[in-house]
């Protein structure tokens, strides 16, 4: 009798829970996936694309060493997870001696995954 009670109260209870999650957030284990996870440009203006995938929620942050980079635009940093987006990085010319560095930084809860983006200088 108290088994029955216990699954009479236990099940639609379990069952409430598990409603609430969404399809993002149920029984996977957090990933976040990007392809290629380096872009390499020469010292052209160029855009290049990488896929991201993930199954958390996410945020997505534009940096380099010198803070936020003048010389890299990215579409698709809206992207907020649970599913896969496209990352189209531009880069413009690099007429500088040295090369260039930024990084696309994706942050869930509990995972950190970069983007890196490098650009060779001009060729003499």
């Amino acid at each position: 009798m108290h088994r029955l009670r216990f699954l009479l109260i236990a099940c639609p209870l379990a069952a409430a829970c598990l409603m609430q999650l969404t399809s993002c957030e149920r029984y996977v284990l957090p990933g976040i996936v990007l392809t290629p996870d380096t872009l390499l440009f020469q010292a052209a203006t160029a855009t290049q694309e990488s896929v991201v995938e993930a199954n958390v929620k996410c945020t997505l942050e534009l940096s380099s060493d010198e803070g936020q980079p003048d010389w890299v635009s990215c579409s698709g940093l809206d992207f907020k997870g649970c599913g896969s987006g496209i990352l189209q990085v531009t880069v413009t010319e690099n007429k500088a001696k040295h090369s260039r560095k930024a990084a696309i930084t994706i942050t869930s809860e509990s995972l950190r995954k970069q983007l890196i983006i490098l650009q060779n200088p001009p060729t003499e």
